[in-house]
């Protein structure tokens, strides 16, 4: 009896034996399933980050463009102030200089225009801050020491400005546009 309990044990072992290795079969099969669905999501996920990476480019070289192009356009946009200003003139304010780019103690000023009497000052502003207006001002001041004998008219042409901005120019005698 001792040999066929023994027999009868190994029996059974070797069916348990049999239906672990077939669970651990099954199992190898799911992680590898799991291994190649992560390595598959690790794919996607890097392809992910090079088109992000690649839109970061393109959003960065566009970003450039528009700074470019802006700057373009506000030069073109002062130009064309520029002209109008000349054209509005008379005759009697003989133009000696239009300086472009013209600095005076650490500020620089877009446009001025001198003629005989006056001193024409043109600066552009996106939108414009208090501050903004605040330090044009200063300018002006420096501009009326450097030419005493001189009218000085400031002209500020503002593309986007609320109340505030508009009192506060009328406040210190800029012309605004």
């Amino acid at each position: 009896m001792n040999n066929s309990n023994l027999e009868n044990n190994i029996e059974k072992i070797q069916k348990e034996l049999k239906s672990l290795k077939i669970g651990i079969v099954e199992l190898i099969k799911t992680v590898d399933r799991q291994i190649k669905a992560i390595e598959d999501y690790s794919k996607s996920v890097n392809l992910l980050v090079d088109a992000v990476e690649d839109l970061i480019t393109v959003v960065s070289d566009l970003n450039q463009t528009v700074k470019e192009l802006v700057i373009v356009v506000l030069d073109s946009l002062r130009k064309l102030f520029t002209r109008i200003i000349l054209e509005s003139i008379s005759q009697k304010d003989k133009i000696l200089h239009i300086h472009e780019e013209y600095q005076i103690n650490n500020h620089i000023i877009p446009t001025l225009i001198e003629c005989m009497d006056k001193v024409y000052v043109l600066d552009l502003k996106i939108k414009p801050l208090i501050k903004d207006i605040e330090e044009f001002a200063n300018t002006i001041k420096d501009l009326k020491a450097k030419y005493k004998n001189k009218k000085i008219v400031p002209i500020l042409i503002l593309l986007v400005s609320d109340r505030r901005i508009r009192k506060l120019c009328e406040k210190l005698n800029i012309l605004t546009m």
